[in-house]
């Protein structure tokens, strides 16, 4: 059986078709955990609804905590062989999970992961195919640190914990569980000590998850904290590669999380709508880390172009500047989603 486990905060506007996605799910032994983080919308009415029509859904009512707690719940309160994860506002696609638990029970010392897709501005667009054959534990590591280039590619979204199937058993007797600390890297976090359980990834190239990316998302909002947040996440990334010492995999990911973090620092100060920028907190990360920042053993081909052109670029030009190219590039990639 699967446990799919939804977190809800008021989420009246996609509800329904979340929830329906899944009900709609064919061949499958399922149950559905509503996990209602304290909502004040009509969330509670529309769960109740669906558990009064049937009896695969679950509801449960909780005090507001975030995110990571009520995916936390959800895992507590699970009983199936599998678990897997969706938010609120998402949607599945039709007979993924049959799929996704056919190549589970074939792949069982494996994580099944499937494709996505973005929804934003009313439009689909649809990851690249995934691919691969034989990805080594280190290269998955490097990709949920960072998103990794190269002889293989499982997905812009594969640091997110949906769109993929875990061994429910492997999560309860390692205690995985989300770091409630966190609002970012918590994906990353989880996947990276679940991955210490498992002997690899199993691909299942099909689109079968609907990411919908809304301009109050997190990603859009500013964060007055981002810059302890990232320092969380930089400690924590470290701490979850220590059993992949010297590794070039694992440092071109470091190497890229940083950029991709003073990146985030950059737009989050345009985001705090300041009249004159100064990028202080994006310099003050790179001079906090300028050894990591500088490590030479890595593989620059596995890193984005754009990343690549920052490292470079930052040991010839002033970072102020390096700084306000970022500044360029992010606020036209940032605007286009």
């Amino acid at each position: 059986m699967i446990s799919v486990i939804v977190p809800i905060y008021n989420s009246e506007k996609w509800l329904k078709q979340c929830i329906n996605s899944v009900l709609k799910q064919k061949k499958i032994e399922f149950e559905l955990l509503l996990i209602d983080d304290g909502s004040t919308d009509k969330s509670e009415e529309i769960c109740n609804y669906f558990v009064r029509n049937d009896s695969r859904v679950h509801y449960f009512k909780k005090e507001n905590g975030g995110v990571s707690q009520a995916r936390n719940f959800g895992i507590e309160h699970s009983t199936g062989d599998w678990i897997t994860f969706l938010d609120s506002d998402d949607y599945l696609e039709e007979n993924i999970l049959a799929e996704a638990e056919e190549k589970a029970v074939n792949n069982p010392s494996s994580m099944v992961v499937w494709n996505a897709a973005y929804i934003a501005n009313d439009g689909k667009t649809i990851s690249p195919d995934l691919y691969g054959k034989n990805i080594c534990k280190e290269e998955i590591a490097a990709a949920l640190i960072y998103e990794a280039y190269g002889s293989f590619f499982l997905g812009y979204f594969f640091r997110a914990v949906w769109g993929k199937f875990f061994n429910r058993e492997i999560i309860i007797k390692n205690n995985i569980r989300f770091d409630e600390s966190l609002y970012l890297g918590e994906d990353a976090k989880f996947l990276l000590q679940y991955i210490h359980y498992i002997d690899g990834v199993s691909i299942l190239n099909k689109c079968g998850y609907n990411y919908r990316l809304q301009s109050q998302s997190a990603v859009h909002r500013y964060k007055k904290d981002l810059l302890e947040q990232s320092r969380r996440q930089l400690k924590m990334i470290k701490k979850e590669s220590l059993i992949y010492p010297e590794n070039e995999y694992i440092n071109t990911a470091i190497v890229s999380f940083l950029w991709g973090s003073f990146n985030a620092l950059v737009i989050n100060e345009w985001l705090q709508k300041k009249k004159q920028l100064s990028f202080q907190e994006a310099i003050l990360w790179y001079e906090e880390n300028k050894y990591d920042f500088m490590m030479e053993k890595i593989k620059p081909e596995q890193m984005s172009k754009f990343l690549r052109l920052e490292m470079y670029a930052s040991r010839i030009l002033p970072l102020y500047f390096i700084a306000r190219m970022s500044f360029a590039y992010s606020k036209r990639r940032y605007k286009r989603i």
